[in-house]
């Protein structure tokens, strides 16, 4: 006989439940959007095009304005032969639609650590690792965190 517990929770409630908590949790976090593969979230970075660059290039004054980008984090999950995981994708929402880097995480894990800490922990990772890839693609630009 197969009994299923009733505490398991499926890898795309996994993810829902995941993207909620960014939503709720991340600065600048505008929008939230869950189908039943992937959840979405919209998030806005402030930045500026530093007064030397200005100068060096000759721009417009309108450059020293702060601007905003919209990143979106994507969460899917899906299968390796070592198991389930959590892909997350990070995407500057531009008509280019530049893939900034992804993560993976290990979706057992999280159905074993589904509380607040290890999500904050998983949060605390995809902001560090959204940080570094938006310094390193945009290299002349101040990021407002």
């Amino acid at each position: 006989m197969y009994i299923q517990s009733t505490t398991t929770t499926s890898a795309s409630q996994l993810v829902n439940q995941i993207a909620k908590y960014f939503y709720m949790n991340l600065a600048g976090a505008v929008d939230f959007k869950k189908s039943s593969n992937l959840a979405e979230v919209w998030t806005i970075v402030l930045y500026q095009v530093p007064i030397d660059i200005i100068r060096k290039y000759n721009l417009p004054e309108s450059y020293k304005d702060v601007s905003e980008m919209l990143i979106s984090i994507s969460l899917t999950p899906y299968i390796t032969p070592q198991g389930m995981k959590l892909r997350v994708n990070l995407i500057e929402e531009s008509p280019d639609e530049i893939t900034l880097g992804h993560k993976t995480f290990d979706i057992e894990k999280l159905q074993v650590n589904r509380n607040k800490e290890y999500f904050d922990e998983i949060l605390n990772k995809v902001e560090f690792y959204l940080k570094q890839r938006l310094e390193k693609r945009y290299q002349d630009y101040d990021f407002l965190y």
